[in-house]
């Protein structure tokens, strides 16, 4: 589902692959699945893109939420970021220091870093979310 088909200039290609769900969902992201699954999530996809800097340790996470609805996935959006979003790309998105947020249709992705280099780790971040939206787009 969605996963890039390279990883971002610096980056490791994608480990920790991981499908989820709604059966197993509360394996990936605990007690804040209630919402998800309230907000009709159907699936998702999590991986992360470790960084072949210097910075030990650092990675991107990459999350993608299929829901029923585009309602749904903008209701879970809005639970997370109230209505701090604005177009991007096209998409409903919160650009913030480390990462996008985004939903569009009915995916909501996340793909944040904690620490790293933040040029380095926005632009990944950037990258990842718009090849994202580049798959769904209608051609």
């Amino acid at each position: 589902m969605l996963l890039p088909a390279a990883p971002p200039s610096g980056f490791s290609p994608a480990r920790a692959v991981t499908p989820r769900t709604t059966d197993d969902i509360f394996e990936q992201i605990k007690s804040a699945s209630f919402s998800f699954l309230q907000n009709g999530m159907t699936d998702a996809l999590f991986a992360t893109y470790p960084y072949n800097g210097v910075e030990d340790g650092a990675e991107i996470a990459f999350e993608v939420y299929r829901f029923k609805t585009h309602d749904g996935a903008k209701l879970q959006f809005q639970n997370l970021h109230g209505n701090e979003g604005d177009t991007w790309e096209d998409a409903y998105a919160v650009v913030h220091e480390y990462g996008v947020e985004l939903v569009s249709g009915r995916l909501m992705v996340r793909v944040t870093f904690n620490y790293g280099p933040e040029k380095q780790m926005g632009r990944a971040a950037r990258y990842l979310a718009r090849n994202v939206l580049e798959q769904v787009r209608p051609r």
